[in-house]
């Protein structure tokens, strides 16, 4: 297909990518990033590489060598951005955001005509469009998780080659995107297919040049490569190859290509029916076909885009078929491909129809019109536009607040033990992660282990799991009464972040947190307070799931905990409520329907949650974090007067 030839005026792209520009700075800059699990423990080699020189990774009991769950650029990156004085929320969108904008830039700057620069534009555009912290796809572009990352580095690069080549195989561009590409391919194991869309471009220059005067474009494509790909390789690949193996073989299993491709096709089937999707995309699953054949069918019968096409296909397909273990996240990149291919097939469609218009005037209108077309289309039900907040103050991840909420709570210096997610929002100046069994055999002997700390931090994550013994989880010692409440923090943009602080010995007087919104409230205990914070034990009710969180109870912040199963006397979570004294409900059906462990009444007062991020910024210490219990002071003997304790 051929789009019109009449001279195409810059003005809708230049327009088109100031909208893009701001569109990428809102979802950076103004929204909430989210990631649940994810995005809390993965921050933990970028703190470690900040606070102390190094990408280890110790919540996930990688005390001495580098990161290997995933490859340590982006979390490198991100360590990087946070060492040079960038809070966690601006660290971690830097390096998406910053390769997003050398993506732009060279779409606007390169040699392309206005409607493929509007295709290229609008690629990035629609995966914002769809996708955003609390709705949408749900993807967490700018993150701990590498996803965006790949994907802006991936695009960035095929466009410096692309425009490379149009430029009639100018070498600088080939080097950038090589070195880009390469790039991307080290972000994530599963990106390793990017960097053969250099070897797509290779294979054009000596098709259009033969090879001999191909030799100079493919030599300033391998040095690009090889700058990243050569350190990547002998720095990090090598010398941790065996445990890399490992890592990837316990993530992936062994489902193979036939396994791949029916979590592709079940994650499919779940989108294409959901309400929040966008209406192009559902359509697109909903037959079952990957998108990756719509794009390559489509931009491959475009000439201008078919080098393109087929370059981008080898990252596409290999998530296909063989990445067996997906998280959401890996399907932004066929999303966002999908998003050029929709713009630029409609676009050919329109071209090809204007140009048979006879008056000039009206065929030299196409390219504002698509532009204003998509403008348009951006601009209705746009996830990102709707979760964007904008405020004159710096924007906080909601991990500092915890932080910030659990040291007033438990004061300086605290030692705290908790699963992966909370190591940072627990407060902890001394982190030991809670074991998956613990050194206990009979209940009464949890006293011991957890008068070693100053609290144990718990969320839903994992609340229910039991290697060994029920008694063995945290949420049964609380259900028992073994644990008592400390304190608690309740979370507004992340489930991971709606958690208690549980010790043998009670709070007095009981303090915690709830946010709502932007706002910040502090509970403390009162006889004459009009609030009160319910801790309950109930059963199997629906709207006690997790993924229901936000839906759990209208107006009264809480945190979960659920038992391992089955429970004799049909328990299943332990809920912890902040709610009005004398409301109906939640209170009315705890009562009817749960086991009420504990009522305490007192008053809310709202706090400035950057004062106190800010007083949490200046007094905090590096954590420290034990290896073991017994590294915990005066732990020991604790555990060795214990006749239970093994």
């Amino acid at each position: 297909m051929k789009v019109a030839t009449e001279a195409e005026p810059d003005w809708p792209v230049l327009v088109f990518a100031g909208l893009v520009c701001v569109l990428l700075a809102l979802a950076a800059f103004c929204t909430d990033h989210t990631g649940y699990i994810d995005e809390l423990a993965l921050y933990n080699p970028s703190y470690m590489l900040a606070q102390y020189g190094n990408l280890t990774y110790p919540v996930f009991a990688e005390f001495d060598r580098t990161i290997v769950i995933h490859p340590p650029v982006h979390v490198g990156a991100i360590g990087l951005f946070a060492r040079s004085g960038f809070t966690w929320y601006y660290a971690e969108a830097m390096p998406t955001f910053l390769w997003f904008l050398v993506g732009i830039v060279a779409i606007v700057r390169g040699p392309f005509p206005a409607t493929l620069k509007l295709g290229l534009l609008f690629s990035t555009a629609f995966l914002l469009h769809v996708s955003a912290p609390l709705g949408g796809l749900g993807f967490n572009v700018f993150g701990t998780r590498p996803e965006g990352h790949v994907q802006a580095a991936w695009v960035a690069g095929l466009i410096l080659l692309e425009s490379g080549r149009l430029e009639n195989w100018r070498k600088s561009k080939l080097f950038a995107g090589a070195f880009a590409l390469a790039w991307a391919s080290g972000v994530h194991y599963y990106a390793a297919a990017a960097c053969l869309g250099v070897a797509v471009y290779m294979i054009a220059a000596v098709r259009q040049l033969g090879w001999r005067k191909a030799r100079p474009a493919a030599a300033a494509m391998a040095a690009g490569a090889c700058l990243f790909g050569l350190p990547y390789v002998f720095a990090f690949l090598l010398p941790n190859r065996k445990s890399i193996a490992e890592a990837i073989a316990t993530t992936q299993g062994g489902g193979g290509v036939s396994g791949s491709l029916g979590i592709h096709w079940s994650m499919y089937r779940r989108w294409s029916h959901a309400s929040w999707i966008g209406t192009a995309v559902a359509w697109a699953m909903r037959p079952g076909v990957p998108l990756v054949v719509f794009t390559t069918a489509i931009l491959g019968a475009i000439r201008r885009t078919r080098v393109l096409a087929f370059a981008a296909l080898p990252l596409q397909a290999f998530i296909l078929l063989f990445a067996s273990h997906k998280h959401e996240e890996y399907f932004l990149h066929e999303v966002a491909i999908f998003g050029l291919a929709l713009s630029m097939g409609a676009m050919a469609v329109g071209g090809k129809l204007a140009a048979r218009i006879p008056k000039a005037g009206v065929r030299r209108a196409f390219v504002p019109v698509s532009a204003g077309v998509l403008c348009l289309y951006l601009a209705i039900g746009n996830r990102t536009l709707e979760a964007a907040k904008i405020a004159l103050k710096p924007h906080m991840h909601e991990g500092d607040v915890a932080r910030a909420a659990s040291r007033e709570m438990l004061g300086l210096g605290a030692t705290v033990t908790s699963p992966i997610p909370l190591w940072y929002a627990s407060g902890a100046a001394y982190w030991y992660n809670l074991p998956d069994v613990w050194p206990i055999r009979r209940p009464s002997d949890a006293v011991h282990l957890f008068e070693c700390f100053d609290a144990a931090a718990a969320g839903e994550f994992r609340s229910a799991d039991a290697l060994g013994d029920r008694r063995q989880t945290i949420s049964f010692q609380y259900a028992e009464g073994t644990l008592k409440l400390r304190g608690f923090y309740f979370g507004d943009t992340d489930e991971e972040l709606q958690f208690v602080l549980l010790h043998p010995h009670p709070a007095a007087p009981l303090a915690g947190y709830a946010a709502v919104g932007d706002r910040l409230f502090r509970f403390d205990e009162r006889s004459d307070g009009d609030r009160e914070v319910i801790s309950a034990v109930c059963p199997n009710l629906p709207h006690l799931a997790p993924d229901l969180w936000r839906e759990r109870f209208p107006s009264a912040p809480s945190a979960m905990l659920y038992l391992p199963q089955p429970r004799p006397d049909g328990a299943f979570s332990v809920a912890t409520v902040l709610t009005a004294r004398g409301a109906p409900e939640p209170a009315g059906e705890l009562g009817r329907s749960c086991r009420v462990l504990a009522r305490v009444r007192g008053g809310l007062r709202e706090v400035d949650k950057y004062a106190l991020v800010d007083r949490m910024r200046r007094t905090d210490s590096p954590i420290q974090f034990d290896r073991s219990v017994t590294n915990v002071p005066g732990c020991p003997a604790r555990l060795n007067g214990s006749a239970g304790l093994q």
